[in-house]
């Protein structure tokens, strides 16, 4: 006997392995980014992973090594991310590190730090006004849709 999904379940099945399809793809472009990323001296750690079903980037962590600081390779990682962000049309959002987290930021470098994400497009998230899936506190970047889109290998 040979079973038969209904059409209407069969366009559903096609759509949502489409779907898995691309996720992969993101995921497998995501990792080279990481290990190009890591490679480069200076970075200590970066972490950029995929959130809220696969709609946003969330970079998690980014700390240059202190002797490496104001030499570019933070500019040079953002605009990594910023690239592939567009690429593949995701907001980006992380939380600019503040006086508690990761040692003693003073809040003369916290503002550094949020002026830095202002420089390529991220603004405070405040009462969800850019984007209802990030917190309130949050730094969000919007993609631009006049970038190069990521073209699929299906």
């Amino acid at each position: 006997m040979i079973w038969m999904l209904p059409s209407n379940a069969r366009v559903a099945a096609t759509a949502e392995t489409a779907r898995e399809w691309a996720r992969l793809r993101t995921k497998m472009r995501l990792d080279a980014l990481h290990e190009k990323i890591r490679a480069w001296a200076g970075v200590q750690s970066f972490a950029l992973s995929v959130d809220y079903g696969d709609r946003a980037l969330h970079l998690e962590i980014l700390i240059i090594d202190e002797k490496c600081q104001n030499t570019g390779i933070g500019t040079r990682v953002m605009k990594e991310v910023e690239t592939f962000a567009d690429k593949h049309q995701r907001q980006v959002m992380l939380y600019p590190a503040h006086k508690d987290e990761w040692g003693p930021i003073r809040k003369i470098q916290h503002a550094r730090l949020v002026r830095f994400y202002q420089r390529f497009g991220f603004a405070r998230n405040t009462r969800r006004a850019i984007s209802k899936t990030a917190l309130p506190g949050m730094m969000i970047r919007l993609p631009n849709p006049k970038a190069p889109k990521a073209r699929s290998t299906t």
